[in-house]
């Protein structure tokens, strides 16, 4: 039985540049996530959006919440968030925090990659166990993906 394995690490850039952490995404200081078509008020990548980790004593976790691509989806719930200058937006998507998620955000993305390949030939057709070939894995930051 021959098996052909391969392995390689991708580095990263040897720059990473400088980025604000004020701020997330949105346009003109508002985000509203609608359903990711740009029916919200996404800014289309832009970090115009609201300052981050801004108190707010009204909502239960104590900051700012709004819609985002992560939050809880509830199709027979709607919700409202009404914006600094009075406009609104309403969906379908929970607010959560408004908040960082970490300061090296970019740096941790550009981390080293390992990709491991791994290719087993078929077995004769007698044979009980079962193998998936070809198989190639990615792990990246600690997460292991498989596609076969």
């Amino acid at each position: 039985m021959d098996v052909n394995s391969s392995t390689m690490f991708q580095g990263s850039y040897t720059v990473i540049p400088e980025v604000q952490h004020q701020y997330g995404g949105g346009d003109a200081g508002k985000y509203a996530y609608i359903n990711g078509s740009g029916s919200g008020i996404e800014g289309g990548g832009w970090l115009w959006g609201p300052k981050l980790d801004q108190k707010d004593p009204n909502t239960a976790s104590g900051f700012v919440e709004l819609p985002q691509y992560n939050s809880p989806y509830t199709p027979d719930k709607t919700y409202t968030v009404t914006f600094p200058d009075g406009t609104s937006s309403t969906g379908n998507y929970q607010p959560i925090p408004w908040v960082s998620r970490g300061k090296d955000n970019i740096r941790n993305f550009f981390k080293q990659v390992f990709c491991q390949r791994t290719i087993y030939p078929p077995l004769p057709a007698m044979t009980k166990v079962h193998i998936a070939c070809p198989q190639v894995i990615f792990i990246r930051k600690g997460l292991c993906l498989t596609q076969a």
